[in-house]
């Protein structure tokens, strides 16, 4: 029996409402996976984040509930390059970035003036974190001086396999602010970006889920 426990007076989540989501993808969710993010899409492009943690049979959820942005089109089960949306679905947690060196459970890499991330679909790198010289003709640079990839973490949407077009360099990572969409990636506080990053362990198999 698959149950949640929630701290009503902590969390402001909707219990029923994560347990039956919860239930939907319950056979989709890998057995081994200890740790799950919820994303449930709101109000474009408002959305929660929740945290949870699996105890055999019960999700516990772990931090309050995050404000969050998705994708300034709302969310999307048929996702395309360059459509402002994020994807939906289940999908594992990739590895985590930032600019400053940290001590942290997940796979993790500091983020230089030379990490690019592909999303040209024509070049042979689409959809990959490249370290040096990129020859496509459109790519992410992971350091950015705006501090939006200060704390970050990859989302392995279209990855296994990669296909041409279907949308990349999906991350969650910090937000413009509450309310301001993205172009495809999941945004929060930079405070509570922090936070998940921390909390995630690799030998939890993490995953994150999207949905509305």
């Amino acid at each position: 029996m698959l149950r949640i426990f929630l701290c009503l007076v902590c969390f402001t989540v909707n219990a029923m409402d994560v347990s039956t989501i919860l239930k939907k993808y319950s056979t989709q969710i890998p057995s081994n996976t200890k740790q799950l993010i919820l994303v449930k899409a709101l109000n474009t492009p408002v959305a929660e984040v929740y945290t949870l943690q699996r105890n055999e049979s019960t999700w516990v959820q772990v931090l309050p509930t995050i404000s969050a942005n998705v994708g300034s089109r709302g969310i999307s089960y048929d996702k395309i390059e360059g459509d402002n949306k994020t994807p939906a679905g289940l999908f594992p947690l990739g590895t985590a970035f930032d600019n400053e060196s940290m001590a942290l459970k997940v796979n993790y890499r500091q983020i230089t003036r030379i990490d690019k991330f592909i999303d040209d679909p024509d070049d042979p790198k689409y959809n990959q974190w490249v370290h040096g010289i990129a020859t496509a003709n459109s790519y992410e640079n992971m350091l950015r001086d705006d501090g939006t990839y200060k704390y970050g973490i990859v989302i392995k949407y279209n990855m296994n396999p990669i296909v041409k077009g279907r949308g990349s360099a999906i991350f969650m990572h910090i937000w413009y602010g509450y309310n301001i969409g993205s172009i495809g990636c999941i945004t929060v506080s930079e405070k509570d970006m922090l936070k998940i990053i921390q909390w995630l362990d690799n030998s939890l198999n993490p995953h994150i889920l999207i949905t509305n």
